[in-house]
Order: C-alpha cells, then sequence, then structure tokens
C-alpha cells in the first residue's frame, strides 16, 4: 500500500519544505501553533520535540510577509496566496 502523500500547501518554494513541515508541527502541538502566529520565524527556531525546522531564505521571508494572522488557517491562505503570487511574478 502506498502511504506517500504529498501534503505541500505551497508551491514549491526554493530552499525546502520547512514551511509545510512548520505548519503541521502547528496542527499537532498547540504551543507550536500559537508561537507560530505570534513569531514565526522563532517557532521554526524552536522547532518541533526539540528539533529546530530548517528554513530557506525565502521561506522566512514568506513567513514575514504572512505575519500577522489570527489562525493557522488564515495564515496557510496569507501563505498561499503570496506565493502564488510571488511565483507569477517570477
Amino acid at each position: 500500500m502506498n502511504t506517500h502523500h504529498n501534503l505541500n500547501i505551497t508551491p514549491p518554494l526554493p530552499g525546502g519544505n520547512g514551511i509545510n513541515v512548520l505548519i503541521a508541527a502547528a496542527m499537532v502541538s498547540q504551543e507550536t501553533a500559537e508561537l507560530l502566529l505570534l513569531d514565526p520565524l522563532e517557532a521554526a527556531r524552536r522547532g518541533y520535540n526539540g528539533e529546530p525546522i530548517t528554513l530557506s531564505p525565502a521561506e522566512a521571508r514568506l513567513l514575514r510577509a504572512a505575519h500577522g494572522a489570527g489562525s493557522v488557517p488564515e495564515l496557510c491562505r496569507r501563505i498561499v496566496s503570496l506565493s502564488r503570487s510571488a511565483h507569477r511574478h517570477d
């Protein structure tokens, strides 16, 4: 049985899938979710289960631009919108 699923919420970004890992961590950890909304880069530094989440420079810029959301779903919508807009301008 094939259990591999592609659950990326953003189009591919240069340098990694850190945002997707960070969003997944926020889905299973209320603490990570709350920190993600307050300070997304600190949330990545703290990571999940003691493992920092590495963000590419493009991902860090995208998270900074999407900052200010009131919920994780809203943050995801902002990330998707901003990443699609950035891909259109490339």
